[in-house]
């Protein structure tokens, strides 16, 4: 029985007041202060404390004392090798008539008297154990159950001002966690560069949760890869691979869970040379979670801090769902980053695609041009001084010969048609703008009505740029003449600052282009596909209008290379 006899009606007046400051959102701190007070007044005890216990490091922290004395430090309890760790365990109330005599007891705080006997009652949430309400008197004494039902009252007042806190704090933090999560993804979606965006996840991480740095790895097959750090973290990174499993980043990838490291100078978890680091920078605190991808685990992100800093479950559970968030930016990123080569390599396939048809073109045109062209024109001279030798009597034979002469003359001109369509030799020797003056004046004496103007006077493009204007304007007149039902055509070069600017417009039927580049129209869809794939191997852009009945529009801008090399410089044969 109780030596202060405690009366049932003073028990229910404390509870009341202790229930009244819970459900008003009192601090648990203040609750757990007021039930140790009550346990010392009612019990009549010299000492009464209550521990609450954090899974997340295994140890039990002083929440409260009677009598408020300064313990002169933080003060934790082992979660094992301690009175408070077995009750927990036992999950049963523990009475200790002679306590100096208990293996376990091992003061941990300054006491005004040495406590003789102990009475430790354990609470939990939901199964969960959350603390241990303790009694400690300066005498041998026998507590009862009437003294252990007295502090199970009590601390079921704790354990309801616990589970309210942390059912506000789990609110709070699901706002903060929310609010901030949308914005560092707003932020990391600037971010498409991986390398970038490892940089910007490690910074963001240590705004998130106050702490001095970050580092982050990713898994490359069985290995850990060091990635990105922000602050001092370099400084315990100091071996660039880790092997799944080893250390503390390779447990948390290869148990895919959170691991929280209170000194991470003597965690022997910890390799020997990252422990040396964290001793000589003074690294304590330690805190991994896993960036976890779709189907597997991509990385490990990690936070530390110098100070006497002890991660929470609030703290895991912040940077957890962060780096759900940033694994999900990461693979985006790496996706990005692979369809940007294979564009890059397709952008390269295309390049020397046009380069080498270029080539085949020029090729062809010499050998036409030093082969049949050259034994046409013999012939057709041979031919004409033949003539003018021999001139035939009979009316049938001059008009043969006349009839040769004629077919030798087209074929001459048709070998310098084709030689000029393969590769003009004025497009080599004066540039674009002489190329395509000379192609409008021979549209011209065929009878169309077409104007040309252009303000490049004498300059020369880079080779890469005039044959791709000039492919262009040599498929575009093609269309016109196959498709457009018109001659009336306009044609424009120009140079505005950094740019050349092709114009190609007819007044013709017009076209659907979304028609055509769908699939309506094959030679034309190939047309304006090889237009566009060459403006674009110059990183120009090619625009297309047109519709039905109003004619068609071609506009082509391409970027000149800057003095020190660019688009269009040394892309050309």
């Amino acid at each position: 029985m109780a030596e202060s006899g405690h009366p049932a009606g003073e028990l229910v007046t404390v509870l009341a007041e202790i229930s009244g400051s819970s459900a008003e959102g009192v601090k648990p701190e203040a609750v757990m202060l007021a039930a140790a007070q009550a346990t010392a007044r009612l019990l009549g005890v010299q000492e009464a404390c209550v521990w609450v216990y954090e899974a997340a490091v295994g140890v039990l922290r002083l929440g409260a004392r009677v009598p408020e004395v300064d313990p002169g430090g933080d003060v934790s309890l082992p979660g094992k090798d301690s009175i408070c760790g077995q009750v927990l365990r036992s999950r049963r109330p523990f009475l200790a008539h002679r306590l100096t005599e208990h293996t376990l007891w091992k003061p941990r705080l300054p006491y005004l008297e040495h406590p003789q006997s102990g009475l430790f009652v354990p609470f939990f949430d939901r199964g969960r154990p959350l603390g241990v309400l303790v009694a400690l008197s300066a005498r041998e004494r026998a507590f009862d159950d009437e003294d252990v039902r007295l502090v199970q009252a009590l601390a079921a007042q704790v354990t309801i001002a616990i589970q309210n806190a942390r059912l506000y704090e789990d609110a709070r933090l699901r706002a903060r966690q929310l609010t901030t999560i949308l914005d560092v993804n707003k932020r990391l979606a600037l971010r498409p560069n991986l390398e970038e965006m490892l940089s910007r996840i490690t910074e963001e991480a240590t705004r998130l949760l106050g702490v001095e740095a970050a580092g982050l790895r990713l898994v490359e097959g069985d290995e850990l890869v060091r990635a990105a750090s922000f602050g001092p973290a370099a400084a315990i990174m100091v071996r660039e691979r880790l092997r799944l499993g080893e250390s503390l980043s390779g447990r948390v990838a290869k148990e895919n869970r959170a691991i929280v490291s209170t000194n991470l100078a003597d965690d022997s978890r910890h390799t020997p040379i990252h422990r040396s680091q964290a001793r000589v920078y003074g690294i304590r605190a330690w805190l991994g979670v896993p960036l976890r991808g779709p189907e597997r685990v991509v990385g490990v992100l990690f936070v530390i801090d110098r100070g006497r800093r002890r991660f929470e479950q609030a703290d895991i559970r912040l940077l957890e769902a962060f780096a759900d968030q940033a694994a999900i930016a990461i693979e985006n990123a790496r996706l990005y980053e692979e369809l940007a080569e294979r564009e890059r390599r397709l952008h390269e396939l295309i390049g020397r695609l046009l380069v080498a048809q270029e080539e085949e073109r020029r090729r062809v045109a010499y050998d036409v041009h030093d082969g049949l062209a050259q034994v046409a024109a013999a012939a057709q001279q041979h031919l004409e001084g033949f003539a003018a030798r021999h001139r035939p009597r009979s009316t049938e034979g001059r008009e043969a010969l006349e009839r040769a002469r004629e077919l030798a003359q087209r074929t001459v001109g048709e070998a310098r048609r084709v030689i000029t369509g393969l590769r003009p030799k004025a497009l080599d020797d004066f540039g674009l703008a002489l190329a395509l003056r000379t192609d409008v004046e021979a549209l011209s004496r065929d009878g169309w009505q077409i104007t040309y103007v252009e303000n490049l006077d004498s300059e020369r493009l880079p080779p890469a740029i005039e044959t791709a204007l000039f492919r262009v304007a040599q498929e575009a007149l093609t269309n016109v003449r196959k498709h457009a039902e018109t001659t009336r055509v306009h044609l424009a070069l120009r140079r505005r600052g950094g740019t050349v600017c092709l114009e190609i417009r007819d007044w013709g039927r017009g076209f659907q282009p979304s028609a055509v580049l769908a699939g309506s129209g094959t030679n034309e869809r190939v047309g304006l596909a090889g237009m566009r794939e060459r403006v674009a191997w110059l990183g120009g852009r090619c625009t297309v209008r047109s519709r039905p009945g109003a004619g068609t529009r071609i506009v082509v801008e391409v970027p000149l290379p800057a003095p020190n090399g660019g688009p269009g410089e040394d892309r050309s044969p």
